[in-house]
């Protein structure tokens, strides 16, 4: 997976399109903001789409440099939250011509670091402007998470990365937009799964695995499985799981033998569901 830092102008021109954004002052509010932060940040998320590498500082610190110079953001908070969909939308549409150069497992993990990377940074730009307005001055701590399923944050000058340990990425169902046995057929299947082994963990028959998922197809106007992982992350269907694991820390104050570190959210069991 190295072909996206390639077509990074492609991209760029793309993203940049006055019809991603909605005709309204919240839209145009966020057009403005793609044409601050694409160019500067866009070569270095698509080699994070690549190859799994950590965000360097620098975008981090981009993001935040864009809202500390917006004296009011008179937007909807959602639109500042869900700033990263246009960019989704696109991306989506780009894939599609090469879905057949990767396979589900290669698709997935694409999506799932995108949809990671846009919810983090427009966290990043929400957090930064927070910040700034409350206390009246910049903050000099980058408290933004890296897209996680990453190895941290690089640091631009040293090449060195923060103490935090990613578990590969994973991807999670979210009740309410399917049943229960078609979303955890559309799971698998975003997770590289084949028809027989989704009928294996199901305790369907492959038959009824294919007709589950065509049923979904049809429901979302879709044609293949490309489309529909793509579809599941941008409708929120499926998420991103992260699961970081921060290095131990002293803590004088604390008897170490009586803390523990803090559980991780247990995976989401695939039901025998009929």
């Amino acid at each position: 997976m190295g072909f996206l830092v390639d077509r990074s102008s492609e991209l760029e021109t793309a993203l940049l399109q006055p019809q991603n954004f909605e005709p309204t002052h919240s839209g145009q509010w966020l057009a403005q903001r793609y044409q601050e932060i694409v160019p500067l940040i866009l070569p270095d998320v698509l080699n994070c789409l690549d190859t799994g590498e950590p965000l360097s500082r620098n975008s981090v610190e981009v993001v935040r440099g864009s809202a500390q110079a917006v004296i009011v953001a008179d937007v909807p908070l959602r639109t500042v939250l869900h700033g990263g969909v246009p960019a989704l939308r696109v991306f989506s549409a780009f894939l599609k011509p090469h879905h057949s150069h990767l396979s589900t497992a290669e698709l997935s993990t694409i999506l799932g670091r995108a949809s990671l990377v846009a919810t983090e940074l427009a966290a990043c730009w929400a957090q930064a402007w927070s910040e700034l307005h409350r206390s009246g001055t910049p903050s000099t701590e980058v408290s933004a998470v890296p897209p996680r399923g990453t190895r941290g944050v690089k640091n631009a000058d040293a090449g060195a990365t923060d103490d935090s340990v990613a578990t590969p990425l994973d991807l999670v169902p979210v009740p309410g937009h399917l049943d229960g046995g078609d979303l955890n057929m559309v799971l698998l299947a975003a997770q590289g799964h084949s028809n027989q082994e989704i009928a294996h963990a199901t305790a369907y028959s492959p038959q009824a695995v294919k007709w589950h998922l065509g049923r979904v197809m049809r429901l979302w106007n879709v044609r293949n499985r490309a489309s529909l992982i793509t579809t599941a992350l941008l409708r929120g269907a499926l998420r991103p799981r992260p699961a970081l694991t921060s290095a131990p820390r002293p803590t004088p104050s604390v008897d170490p033998s009586t803390t523990s570190g803090t559980p991780r959210e247990p995976s989401a069991p695939v039901g025998r569901t009929r």
